[in-house]
């Protein structure tokens, strides 16, 4: 997941913020963020409102606090990368060495010869 930052937004809610611009792997991103908090159920939470570079996730502060869903948040994105790293390594332990070793060129001379650039 890409990176980004937390921001209080009162006492209710708090904005993650991404880079600000406007791309689809930062929508992706906060499709993906939101996806996650929703399904997480995290105690507290009202809704969340993406928007083209943050996600507001609103909270009732009688429930729970600002901290405890920062918290959250944050070990949400986290798991993700961890599960994708998990993944990618997974993939590459069911390709032979062999194979592995024809694609590996460890010069930059290696490299330029092997795919002509």
């Amino acid at each position: 997941m890409l990176s980004f930052q937390l921001h209080p937004v009162g006492d209710c809610a708090l904005l993650a913020e991404f880079a600000q611009r406007i791309a689809p792997d930062i929508g992706a991103a906060v499709a993906a963020l939101s996806s996650r908090v929703l399904a997480a159920k995290l105690p507290g939470v009202v809704e969340t409102v993406p928007a083209f570079a943050s996600l507001l996730i609103t909270y009732d502060p009688l429930v729970t606090e600002y901290d405890t869903i920062a918290d959250a948040v944050k070990k949400l994105a986290d798991a993700k990368l961890h599960r994708d790293y998990e993944d990618a390594v997974a993939v590459l332990d069911r390709i032979p060495k062999e194979v592995l070793a024809a694609y590996t060129h460890r010069t930059e001379k290696e490299r330029k010869t092997a795919y002509g650039r």
